[in-house]
């Protein structure tokens, strides 16, 4: 049972538990609130910063929650490496961090925002996750973007190939059951909104959102918001990264070297000096197997109210004969300009010394 709500001290009229899914702008939104922070926090809008947390994209989002939300469940390994000795002590401290900001302002609305939120909730933490919400605020709406499976693969690839990470391509066996186990909580509503730039408030993520859930606020992000902070790359300097990665050895769960970090800011400059750039491609049959291979789509539109253009509903998550694990290279998803690719490797060639 949850605890009885008058118990709290003061608390936000709604909380916008913003949950991603990855690869729909997370990082552009979570920059543009927190650089407006001052000026929402003026209109009742409270954004925290989580100050002590400086490493990447951690300090602009709320990942660092995701254990004092959802419990043991959601501390996994790669926010565990982050969060110091005691990652479950530094989660409880930051939501209580919150609740101390909540007390020293009169906010109408709190914002918080995390990927890794998307995954997490699980149906016996329901209730658990329900009374750590209820304690920041009255209602709380969960806001979910969700992108086409072909789009979604192409740029899990891009982010994965630059950071020696593991592919992630499962997550698009799991778009339904999370937004489901969200509706299991009390006082919460679920939006879920297609995230393709023709549907899109002035075709971009902070627009979009902040017209949705900030319309008094939406003057603040008119001007100077930037925008496409993770490039688009194209097939060739994804080859060209996953053949960098593998020559200084890289791995995800270990910090970037420097070398690693000045490749991949000066890669997408590079890419685009190079003539003939084109943002990359499924091979042909890749676009329809990762529709086959996704769930969940058709329940998105029927329950949810959200059609994702482009998604075929007619083949959606019918039997496929494809195996993702066995796509280990850049050629296997996409046509590589062999060409192209060697113009950019000598555009970049201080980073591969013979």
């Amino acid at each position: 049972m949850l605890p009885d709500p008058d118990r709290y001290g003061r608390r936000a009229q709604t909380l916008l538990l913003h949950v991603g899914m990855h690869k729909t702008g997370t990082s552009t939104l979570q920059y543009e609130l927190l650089r407006r922070r001052r000026q929402l926090a003026a209109m009742g809008v409270l954004y925290p910063g989580l100050h002590k947390v400086r490493i990447g994209t951690w300090g602009r989002a709320h990942h660092a929650l995701l254990h004092a939300l959802f419990g043991e469940f959601g501390l996994a390994s790669d926010i565990a490496g982050r969060l110091g000795r005691d990652p479950a002590e530094y989660s409880e401290r930051a939501y209580l961090g919150i609740e101390r900001q909540l007390r020293s302002g009169s906010f109408d609305r709190l914002i918080l925002s995390s990927e890794t939120f998307f995954r997490v909730v699980g149906p016996r933490r329901a209730d658990a996750v329900g009374a750590r919400l209820a304690r920041l605020a009255r209602e709380t709406r969960v806001v979910c973007y969700v992108r086409h499976p072909a789009s979604f693969a192409l740029s899990s690839l891009s982010t994965n190939v630059q950071r020696a990470d593991t592919w992630s391509f499962k997550r698009l066996r799991q778009v339904v059951q999370p937004l489901q186990s969200f509706a299991q909580l009390r006082a919460t509503r679920i939006d879920v909104h297609p995230f393709a730039r023709e549907c899109l408030a002035d075709g971009n993520i902070v627009s979009d959102f902040a017209q949705r859930y900030l319309p008094d606020a939406a003057t603040v992000f008119a001007a100077g918001t930037r925008r496409d902070r993770n490039a688009t790359l194209s097939a060739e300097a994804m080859h060209v990264a996953q053949e960098f990665v593998r020559k200084i050895g890289a791995r995800h769960d270990r910090p970037m070297s420097r070398r690693h970090i000045l490749f991949r800011l000066i890669l997408p400059a590079a890419d685009r000096s190079v003539p003939g750039f084109a943002r990359p491609v499924l091979r042909p049959g890749l676009y329809e197997d990762f529709q086959r291979f996704s769930q969940g789509y058709d329940i998105l539109r029927d329950k949810f109210d959200c059609e994702i253009p482009g998604v075929d509903y007619a083949i959606l998550g019918q039997p496929t004969t494809l195996d993702i694990d066995a796509l280990r290279n850049v050629e296997d998803f996409c046509e590589v300009d062999t060409g192209r690719r060697a113009a950019l490797r000598r555009r970049l060639r201080a980073f591969f010394p013979r």
